[in-house]
């Protein structure tokens, strides 16, 4: 039997009073070690009286390797399933000898796209349509490598669970008769999901689902694959709901280390002395660890205490010998090697063991990649990237770091004792004690909760779909949001989050309800801090919009609003009254973006930052892959910002797409010359459309075969507007760009429109005339267009005198406006909207 178990409370799973009758061996399933040793000392709490005859708690890997070990009659130890360097390295040496057209910097995304596609289906023709939205030579990679996966018959994760599973339903005498608990994911693949299946032909198998989650899940999610019953392991329980409402203190950005400390004086009593800190980050590094001003706590997470030298040792000594033989670079090595051992042995400290340590992992790495294939007898900037990840994969990783040394854990704080107490990430929510001493911290520099879905295109997330359940970012956060409500029931457990999260995070915006009757406490430990601020929500938007014209005058404020036009300032109106008002009138917070990570409109701008710098190359001949590298690079300088290598190269790719689809569109156009385009022009006021000062800046103005072109680029069709919006004024940037073109451009641009970088073939264009058009049209097949690609603006005359009453209109409509009400013209006026999980959105007009 396999069934899904709903839960309101956690210690209900723990308590296994569902299974209370039963005496079978109990099994619980674990997606990583912490939440195997914490299932398994919570059961020890909750259950030791009354445990089964015997009991494990293990990892979901250690589960299979242990079975299938079991099931071809092989030690765990003789069972070869391959390791992710191991198979980076194998693929790495194909992809030299193949020598695609691609970048080098290419194979880490195929790399990654094969490991990710995998997790779907291990059935590579099944993708054969698909793959083609990866590109023509990407998509040839990836075959040939899978082909190379399936000739060496690699047992990866995914193979091993699908093994398994096989076995488990052809074999009766494998594991059965248990009952098997699978708890702490967040999402499970289609291959965890049918090895479930085959474990519950003959075993009880229980995924224990918070209520909440369930309930809100949709067809497409993990849970709703599981071809079971669903049970209920207790029933809601009212006075939990009594006490639920949330403690919460809020800060100002940057002053953490100072609330933290209020919060230990005023809030840690000797009634309950030991102290966990909760921070909500998936992956906290050491940096957020140290971060917490408390001694003599330690901190558990998968810490690589070689990274740093090993990164050191890449940029320094690795760096100066590209292109030089293996064994040169071997002996250089050896030669480090042994003046490290002297320098320890003279107790120079400027060296240390893990220094020399990272060294030896460098050396025997390279010896192996050198013997590996004869095209590896030389070290290039490839192999480099490829050795440096394959050391980080395979180097000892440490857990539960004492964050100062730990004479006594514990300090005094006045006349009271602290028991030392531990720090963790959202990883380890589950360790937490029930009714122990508990902050959950959430600052502006943790990855947001809900993260963001799967980059893959539209038709590709529509095939997946139909194969196998795909990850959904807003899912996996009801897990974290039950497990943190969950912690925060009891009455000695605090949210301390930075203020401006409440406003710019959906998740925490959602999660904590200030400001309404009932509704979660704020906690003021210091009144000069201004922590009594309220959220606003959808109630007090409305009451801060009018305290706000009680106290500033209605009519030179939208006046002042008006005193700088854009297109995207009136089309935010057109899409929402509220909208406007929240983001040019009274703006609320700011978006909090993570240095480590690049935001889709940060995408943008560094894809438009490449084209012009592809385009104004001042006579040198850069490639596409060297311009993006150049501008990258500058961009990730100048905010400041750190990719980790995956990311780095994900992006790099992307850009190098983006910017070689725009070349050849360009270029089909007859745009060769740098000369022949310019780039972020700033619009200039017209008198006779509106004597008020503009703003913005048009991507490109272009020379053509065809005549003048206003070009905008987009980096995916979702954000170029439809035919019938741009001819009914409904989406107005095209007509805008028009009518405050720099002054020696008007009267002689022939046609504007969009370039989708991401498919040329969802471009956009709009004709003044139809000879224009007919020109366009003959070249449609060269320019990888079709009819429905240009369109000809018939009466250009009469449709931009039309767009100018738009813009008079909607200027008067924000003058007398006074309430601004939540009205989005369709539901995609919400989707970016900074307000929208505040808002109460109004009916659709």
């Amino acid at each position: 039997m396999l069934c899904v178990s709903t839960f309101h409370r956690y210690d209900s799973v723990y308590a296994l009073d569902f299974l209370k009758s039963e005496s079978r061996e109990l099994i619980i399933v674990c997606p990583h070690p912490l939440s195997a040793d914490s299932f398994r000392q919570k059961l020890i709490k909750f259950n030791f009286l009354k445990s089964p005859k015997s009991w494990d708690s293990v990892t979901i890997s250690k589960f299979v390797k242990d079975q299938l070990s079991k099931s071809f009659e092989e030690s765990e130890s003789e069972l070869k399933v391959w390791r992710k360097s191991e198979i980076l390295e194998i693929l790495a040496r194909a992809w030299k000898s193949m020598s695609p057209n691609l970048p080098d910097q290419a194979f880490h995304q195929v790399f990654k796209q094969i490991t990710e596609l995998r997790s779907f289906t291990l059935d590579i023709e099944l993708l054969e349509d698909v793959l083609e939205e990866f590109g023509p030579e990407m998509s040839m990679v990836i075959k040939k490598l899978w082909a190379l996966y399936e000739k060496l018959d690699i047992l990866d994760e995914q193979k091993a669970y699908f093994d398994l599973a096989n076995v488990l339903r052809e074999d009766e005498n494998s594991l059965s008769e248990k009952n098997i608990i699978v708890w702490g994911f967040d999402f499970l693949n289609a291959y965890q999901l049918d090895l479930l299946k085959a474990l519950g032909i003959r075993n009880d198998v229980y995924v224990p689902v918070p209520y909440n989650a369930y309930k809100h899940s949709i067809h497409s999610d993990w849970v709703k694959w599981i071809e079971g019953e669903v049970h209920s392991i207790d029933e809601e329980n009212d006075e939990l709901d009594e006490k639920s409402s949330k403690q919460v203190i809020t800060f100002d950005r940057g002053r953490l280390v100072e609330i933290l400390s209020l919060a230990k004086e005023s809030l840690i009593t000797s009634k309950n002395p030991n102290l966990d800190i909760f921070l909500a980050e998936r992956r906290p590094s050491v940096n957020f660890f140290q971060e917490i001003p408390y001694e003599n706590f330690s901190f558990k997470s998968s810490i690589n205490l070689f990274e740093p030298f090993i990164e050191k040792c890449f940029s320094e000594f690795i760096s100066e010998h590209i292109d030089d033989s293996y064994e040169v670079v071997l002996q250089s090595l050896r030669e480090t090697i042994s003046e490290q051992l002297v320098a320890l042995r003279d107790g120079n400290k400027d060296i240390s063991f893990t220094q020399l340590k990272s060294v030896m992992l460098i050396y025997e790495e390279v010896e192996k990649w050198g013997k590996i294939s004869d095209d590896n007898s030389e070290i290039s900037e490839f192999d480099t990237t490829i050795l440096k990840e394959a050391i980080l994969l395979n180097a000892p990783r440490t857990s539960w770091l004492p964050e100062s040394t730990p004479v006594s854990l514990h300090e005094t704080i006045g006349a009271q004792t602290l028991v030392g107490g531990s720090i963790n990430g959202l990883e380890g929510v589950e360790t937490y004690q029930e009714g122990e001493m508990c902050f959950i911290v959430a600052t502006s520099a943790y990855r947001s909760i809900k993260g963001r879905d799967n980059l893959y295109s539209e038709k590709m997330m529509e095939f997946l779909n139909a194969i196998s359940p795909v990850p959904r970012a807003e899912f996996q956060a009801l897990f974290i949001k039950e497990q943190l409500d969950w912690i925060l029931t009891f009455k000695s457990s605090y949210l301390i989050i930075e203020s401006d999260l409440l406003e710019s995070d959906p998740f925490w915006g959602e999660f904590i309800s200030l400001g309404d009757e009932g509704c979660d406490t704020l906690i003021k430990l210091d009144q000069r801090d201004g922590l009594d601020k309220k959220r606003p929500n959808a109630k007090v938007l409305d009451e801060l919009l009018h305290s706000f014209y009680e106290k500033n005058d209605q009519l030179e404020v939208a006046k002042k609003a008006l005193a700088n036009l854009s297109a995207s300032r009136l089309q935010s109106y057109l899409d929402c009254p509220r909208k406007f008002y929240y983001q040019y009138i009274y703006p609320l917070g700011y978006d909090a973006i993570p240095n480590d990570l690049l935001m889709p409109n940060e995408i943008g701008e560094l894809e438009h930052e490449a084209v012009e710098m592809y385009y104004k190359r001042d006579g040198a001949k850069l490639s596409v892959a060297e311009s993006v590298k150049i501008t990258l690079d500058g961009y990730l300088k100048k905010g400041d910002k750190d990719l980790n290598h995956d990311l780095y190269s994900e992006v790099s790719l992307e850009v190098i797409q983006l910017l070689g689809n725009a070349v050849d569109m360009l270029g089909r156009f007859g745009v060769s010359d740098p000369s022949q385009i310019e780039f972020e022009q700033n619009l200039e006021v017209n008198q006779e459309v509106c004597p008020n000062n503009v703003r913005g800046r048009i991507d490109a103005i272009a020379d053509t075969k065809y005549g003048r072109f206003i070009i905008d680029f987009k980096r995916t069709e979702f954000s170029i507007p439809s035919v019938n919006d741009v001819l009914e004024h409904n989406a107005i940037q095209t007509w805008f760009y028009f009518n405050f073109l720099p002054q020696r451009h008007r009267g002689k641009v022939s046609a504007l429109g969009y370039i989708c970088l991401r498919d040329p073939g969802e471009s956009r264009f709009y004709t003044l005339s139809e000879s224009t058009k007919n020109e366009m049209m003959s070249d449609l097949e060269s320019l990888n267009l079709t009819k429905k690609n240009v369109t000809l603006i018939e009466d250009f005359e009469m449709s931009n005198d039309k767009f100018k009453k738009v813009i008079e209109e909607t200027m008067s409509d924000i003058i007398a406006e006074k309430s601004f009400p939540p009205k989005p013209v369709d539901s995609g006026a919400c989707t970016f909207c900074n307000i929208s999980s505040l808002c109460s959105k109004g009916a659709l007009s």
